[in-house]
């Protein structure tokens, strides 16, 4: 038990050095040193079916760009009800929340997994959990416990790997993450619970 706990220990001041790391690389918009991507990601998106494009020049950073808008309907996720916009003028909707569902819009670029290697597998469970941290980190009343929590059921459900000792960094130092790079990249807008239309009495 004590061996256990001094590796997990030991493995936690590493991953805290290497957040620190890649906190200070993301500020400079660069990837990583320990970052790596599944060459099996580069040929995925050659598929004309493909729901994302990679950027080959960017990889292992911000090289993944969705082609399409993606919906997560997940009842285990609530999200409150905002909408993310561009900072910048016509302020198009990049992401939205609807209570349970999240919708992040087509052209959303993101990293794989930010520390580590990133799987094929990985990816939906990385989109999901980036456009939740990023909006978290411009003020979106979101919970980061709850994002990590549904990061590591997409993970099952995708069967990306995940053990337990990146999960427990994953906890702990996710923050720093959260914390790196500029801010104002994204306007947080609320948005209704419930329609304020009034409705027309039939006659």
């Amino acid at each position: 038990m004590r061996s256990a706990l001094f590796l997990l220990g030991t493995a936690a001041v590493c991953l805290l050095n290497n957040s620190c790391m890649i906190a200070a690389a993301m500020a400079d918009s660069a990837p990583g040193p320990t970052k790596t991507l599944d060459p099996a990601i580069a040929e995925q998106a050659q598929a004309p079916d493909c729901w994302y494009r990679y950027n080959a020049a960017k990889a292992p950073g911000f090289c993944l760009t969705t082609k399409n808008d993606i919906t997560w309907e997940d009842p285990a996720v609530y999200v409150g009800y905002w909408k993310g916009l561009s900072p910048y003028p016509p302020h198009r909707v990049i992401m939205e929340a609807r209570g349970h569902t999240f919708i992040l819009r087509a052209g959303y670029v993101w990293d794989g997994n930010s520390l580590g290697h990133t799987e094929l597998a990985h990816l939906m469970p990385s989109l999901r959990h980036d456009a939740l941290y990023h909006a978290l980190k411009e003020g979106a009343p979101l919970d980061r416990e709850q994002i990590d929590a549904a990061y590591k059921a997409d993970c099952e459900k995708y069967g990306a790997t995940l053990d337990d000792i990146t999960y427990s960094a994953l906890r702990l130092f996710g923050g720093a993450f959260n914390d790196a790079g500029m801010h104002g990249t994204l306007l947080i807008e609320k948005a209704p619970t419930k329609s304020t239309k009034k409705r027309r009495r039939k006659k």
